[in-house]
């Protein structure tokens, strides 16, 4: 496990998020800075985000709006959020993991956010 460990995580829900999918071969980076987006919490495959929100940081109107903000300057580049909150990942695991499990299953993470913008102007 020690192996596993990232000097950069920000957070216990991030790493935990993140171990389940190096456990999965799935591949994953924390802390990715995206042109036009930002930095992100976690990059899945070529164009899945995933952010781990606090209450203390993601809650107030301001950050709110911002997060939407950025998600939706993401989708205009190809790639998708899934916003985690702590307690689906220490309360409610079972269903986030079973959701993780149904997104990567469909394989759209591992699609290069470029082409993905192609197929749907084609």
């Amino acid at each position: 496990m020690l192996a596993r460990a990232s000097a950069s995580a920000e957070s216990g829900t991030e790493s935990k998020v993140r171990l389940y999918f190096q456990l999965r071969n799935i591949p994953v980076r924390a802390q990715v800075e995206i042109p036009g987006v930002g930095r992100v919490d976690l990059l899945v495959g070529r164009r899945w985000i995933i952010e781990l929100d606090s209450r203390a940081h993601h809650t107030g109107e301001s950050g709110y709006e911002y997060d939407r903000h950025r998600d939706g300057g993401a989708l205009e580049l190809g790639y998708f959020t899934t916003r985690l909150t702590y307690r689906m990942v220490f309360g409610q695991w079972g269903a986030t993991q079973t959701r993780l499990a149904q997104i990567t299953a469909s394989r759209q993470h591992l699609v290069a956010p470029e082409r993905w913008i192609r197929s749907r102007r084609a």
